[in-house]
């Protein structure tokens, strides 16, 4: 089997791994735009701070968790896409990505954790709100990943996770 690196940074700058993805913030808002749209559509009539429910995502602890979380995920994507054997190496020059993202998320976690706690115990006062909460999370899973994910398990049935799906 061969070993091939990929086209992204090995090196972690020590703090922002967005830095070691081709256009890391850029790529990560794009994500973030997509799950702000499907976030504020499952929590319907929420909006904490008259906000939609999906600008607690800008706020700084959990933007920095947002960002840096998703470009760690682009990055590690990259970097094993085509590899067939994951050497020691790799998996060593990964740990300073995972050091910066572990230094992150106990900066960040307990101040982002509040902040949509506190806002989802103002929206769901009564069991109608929770039950439409689902409800919507359903419909939207039904309408958008059920068939995706039920054609990645068919055409990665040699896999352990198309297995699962």
């Amino acid at each position: 089997r061969r070993v091939r690196e990929a086209v992204v940074s090995t090196q972690s700058t020590g703090g922002d791994i967005c830095a070691d993805v081709t256009n890391g913030q850029a790529e990560a808002t794009k994500i973030k735009n997509i799950i702000a749209t499907g976030l504020d559509t499952v929590m319907g009539d929420c909006y904490p701070n008259g906000n939609a429910f999906s600008a607690l995502l800008n706020s700084e602890a959990c933007s920095a968790l947002f960002y840096q979380g998703t470009c760690y995920g682009l990055k590690t994507a990259a970097k094993y896409a085509d590899v067939d054997v994951v050497s020691y190496d790799m998996l060593r020059r990964g740990v300073n990505d995972i050091r910066s993202l572990g230094d992150t998320m106990c900066a960040n976690v307990e101040a982002c954790y509040n902040e949509v706690y506190d806002a989802v115990s103002s929206c769901a006062v009564d069991e109608a709100y929770l039950e439409g909460v689902l409800e919507r999370a359903a419909d939207m899973y039904k309408a958008r990943a059920q068939s995706q994910i039920a054609e990645f398990g068919a055409s990665n049935d040699d896999t352990i996770m198309g297995r699962l799906v």
